[in-house]
């Protein structure tokens, strides 16, 4: 089991590694670019984005790992989700242009906000169906592959930005990122199509399907909201310092991507752990504890190393992000574990209990970050980031200790 768990680990992590790549160079790129006003104006509505993208598929990714022991229900599943993810992601594409600008605080123009939403609620959830249709099949590395093919091809969106004249650079990255997404989106359906040719026939969802996947809907939309929410409000809280926020935690958060492979490689696993003995099951949970804190402790080392370079990469306009990586690395450890608390109680079949302590610390993050923030800036926010992540992680971890002596 451990030998299998390093390789397939090994190799995600490996793949991960591309999405760490990629979303470095266009955080570097677009920072060069931007400056930190405009950088966090496109980070506010990119997270407001991104914390919808989880709905148009109305939690048809978690039946597909839930069903994964039967291959023929596979095909099933993808008839209904994705013209529910169509028809969920255009309304939400229209939702979002309209109202982003005003919720996020932001003054950008309407082809802007209209090109992220399109990228982000109608093109990344269908590579999102293809990834977990290859993950609920094992293979974690190639499905991670293919998620990442939307996001990885925006590095050449961002590289010809920095190429446009100054005053249209925010325009044009946003149109070059949408039509690179979607090229990512077809090379990475084509991948699945090879190892899985399903033949779709488009349909309704039934009434029972829609109770299934609407179960994990609530908890997967609030959990995108603890590492996306306070860059929404950032603008609002921070002012002109919120794209220097958004960078050093977009930082942190690669940094912790070993911990995402671990829970990825993981997570068929801990689904099928109802069938396992009780045993089993602890064995798995303390593994993933294990794990999570290993790898959150050495990203917190490798973001307090890499704070000098970072500094001259991203210029004179974001000089104060040296000190802010400081404040901010010792959260790392605490949202590894917070990740493989939620991962754990939803493959035990609790989305609710997720929810619950996920939202609770989404509302901790929202009030530390209007009231530190706006009082002491950065190290307020960061503080404030330390205090959700540290509440959400306890509750998680008491809640699965609670259900471990029950079993």
């Amino acid at each position: 089991m451990y030998r299998r768990l390093l390789t397939s680990s090994a190799r995600t992590t490996a793949v991960l590694g591309l999405r760490i790549l990629s979303q470095g160079i266009v955080l570097l790129v677009l920072a060069r670019a931007l400056g930190s006003g405009d950088y966090g104006a496109l980070s506010a509505l990119s997270s407001l984005a991104v914390v919808l993208g989880v709905l148009p598929n109305f939690g048809a990714g978690f039946v597909l790992l839930r069903r994964s022991h039967d291959r023929s229900a596979w095909k099933d599943v993808l008839d209904y989700s994705i013209p529910t993810t169509l028809v969920i992601g255009g309304f939400l594409t229209v939702v979002y242009t309209v109202a982003a600008p005003w919720l996020t605080g932001t003054n950008v123009s309407t082809t802007v906000v209209a090109c992220i939403g399109v990228a982000e609620l109608l093109i990344t959830p269908l590579a999102m169906l293809a990834a977990y249709t290859l993950q609920a099949d094992d293979k974690v590395p190639l499905g991670q592959f293919v998620q990442w093919l939307p996001a990885g091809l925006k590095v050449i969106a961002a590289c010809i930005a920095w190429l446009a004249p100054p005053p249209q650079r925010l325009l044009v990255y946003a149109m070059t990122q949408l039509l690179f997404t979607t090229i990512g989106l077809c090379i990475g359906w084509r991948i699945t199509s090879r190892t899985h040719p399903i033949r779709l026939h488009p349909r309704a969802p039934r009434r029972s399907e829609l109770r299934d996947g609407g179960a994990y809907v609530p908890m997967h939309l609030v959990a995108a909201n603890p590492s996306e929410i306070d860059k929404i409000v950032g603008v609002q809280a921070l002012g002109s310092e919120a794209g220097i926020y958004a960078a050093a935690t977009r930082l942190m958060a690669a940094a912790v991507t070993p911990v995402t492979a671990v829970l990825l490689t993981l997570q068929p696993r801990l689904f099928r752990s109802g069938v396992e003995s009780p045993a089993t099951r602890r064995h798995l949970i303390r593994l993933t504890a294990v794990a999570a804190l290993a790898c959150g402790v050495v990203a917190a080392a490798c973001v307090v190393a890499i704070s000098g370079v970072i500094v001259s990469l991203l210029g004179p306009s974001f000089a104060p992000i040296r000190q802010t990586l400081f404040w901010i690395a010792p959260v790392a450890p605490i949202l590894a574990l917070r990740q493989a608390a939620g991962t754990l109680l939803m493959a035990e079949g609790h989305p609710m209990m997720r929810l619950a302590f996920e939202l609770t610390g989404t509302l901790v993050l929202l009030l530390a970050l209007v009231v530190l923030g706006r009082l002491y800036g950065l190290a307020g926010a960061s503080a404030g980031l330390f205090i959700a992540e540290a509440i959400m992680a306890i509750i998680g971890w008491l809640a699965i200790l609670s259900l471990s002596r029950r079993d």
